[in-house]
């Protein structure tokens, strides 16, 4: 019972948190139009890195560039994008990749989900000046992270990521969190330069902090800039010898954003990189990347008549007032 009133007592408090933050009007405004679509360019993909005095070794999917939809309403985004395969360069091997994320903007917190499969990459030797291939090399990725925002009355968190909302004035954020993956890699390649074999299922978790700031360059151009480092916990087991380690390593994650905000119409181009480390394998620093770059054109709508299905989201849950 003494762990069912903790828990009751954490929600309440987050809840009267969400509920009751106020915004400033003379910093942060609302679209008219509830809805938007959106089109873009875009290309990510995550990749596996070892490094060692400066030496990189970098396996990467042949993933092309995505062309991709995505729709936004009240609080959520969700995308969809798809590369065509004619434009994969045949040099670097076949891969086959799902990549699904799903992220709730609230006012003053941001959950991000991620469900990645990826197999075949390749890397590229610079002694040999050719593309070497691992069409076996999996690595799977699954996971959250949970941002809290301060300072939320005049930071827009929204402003800069699901653009459900628009920063009229400058202003900067403190960001504290926390993040849960699982990560599994098989078919690590045999390498004669150092690496071995290292098969490898590990859970990681552990708190993050940052700092994000939007600039408003002019009345509607935004340049939005956020950076994170966090510190995990990690049970890491060698699949090869079922034999499981707990060590501490890092995390880092940055974002920009580049956008104009207008009330029918928005473009911009947007920038991210976070990634995950991992003990040493034979002396080099094992690293899981997420990387991408993408250019957006996003039409705002009304509908005459809102659809059940998109009158809530996951928001609803946690943060039922509106502003």
């Amino acid at each position: 019972m003494k762990y069912k009133n903790v828990l009751f007592l954490g929600i309440s408090l987050f809840y009267f948190t969400c509920s009751f933050a106020q915004v400033d009007s003379l910093y942060i405004g609302r679209y008219r139009h509830a809805y938007g679509g959106s089109i873009r360019l875009s290309q990510e993909f995550l990749s596996l890195n070892y490094e060692q005095d400066g030496k990189e070794l970098a396996f990467e999917p042949n993933r092309p560039v995505n062309i991709g939809l995505a729709f936004a309403w009240k609080n959520s985004f969700l995308s969809y994008s798809h590369g065509f395969s004619g434009m994969r360069d045949k040099e670097k091997g076949k891969s086959s990749t799902v990549d699904f994320q799903y992220h709730v903007v609230g006012k003053n917190f941001m959950i991000d989900f991620y469900f990645q499969q990826y197999k075949g990459f390749y890397r590229y030797d610079t002694d040999q000046k050719e593309y070497l291939s691992f069409d076996d090399l999996r690595i799977n990725l699954y996971g959250g992270k949970f941002t809290y925002v301060f300072n939320s009355a005049k930071f827009s968190i929204g402003a800069a990521n699901n653009k459900n909302s628009i920063q009229k004035k400058s202003a900067g954020a403190l960001l504290l969190g926390g993040s849960g993956f699982l990560s599994v890699i098989k078919n690590t390649p045999e390498l004669s330069d150092g690496i071995r074999a290292n098969d490898s299922r590990s859970y990681m978790f552990g708190p993050t902090i940052g700092y994000a700031y939007n600039w408003v360059l002019w009345k509607k151009f935004l340049a939005s800039l956020s950076i994170t480092v966090g510190i995990n916990g990690i049970f890491d087991e060698n699949l090869s010898t079922n034999r499981t380690v707990f060590y501490v390593n890092g995390q880092v994650g940055s974002d920009l954003n580049l956008a104009y905000q207008g009330e029918e119409w928005g473009m911009g181009v947007k920038s991210s990189l976070s990634a995950l480390y991992f003990n040493k394998v034979e002396g080099y620093t094992t690293q899981l990347s997420n990387k991408s770059f993408s250019l957006f054109l996003t039409k705002r709508f009304t509908l005459k008549k809102d659809p059940k299905i998109l009158q809530y989201d996951l928001i609803d849950l946690l943060d039922p007032s509106t502003y």
